[in-house]
């Protein structure tokens, strides 16, 4: 988008950008985080209805997703916490095995 708005080719707007210091959108790292926020707030949803314990560990993991990504958005540079990373790697198989079954 900021391409077309300059007028210039998206290489050629990198280039432009590392050369100022300019670092990249963390794009996918908000995309995943929003994903992963998604998923445990339905996974929230069932689990109220099973059992209230496991409900607030997953409505705790999903307020504690929430703010890294805020502060993501704050500091692009921030790398996701290994946590973060191991609940991204689960949701990801949970989700590979259902579409196997």
């Amino acid at each position: 988008e900021a391409s077309r708005n300059l007028n210039v080719g998206l290489t050629v707007l990198k280039k432009k950008c590392r050369e100022f210091g300019i670092l990249r959108w963390p794009h996918r790292k908000i995309k995943s985080l929003d994903s992963l926020i998604h998923d445990l707030q339905e996974e929230a949803e069932k689990q109220h209805e099973k059992d209230e314990a496991a409900a607030m560990v997953v409505a705790k993991r999903k307020k504690k997703l929430e703010t890294e990504k805020r502060n993501i958005v704050m500091r692009p540079c921030m790398e996701m916490e290994i946590e973060t990373k191991k609940i991204r790697q689960d949701n990801f198989k949970k989700r590979h095995r259902a579409s196997r079954a």
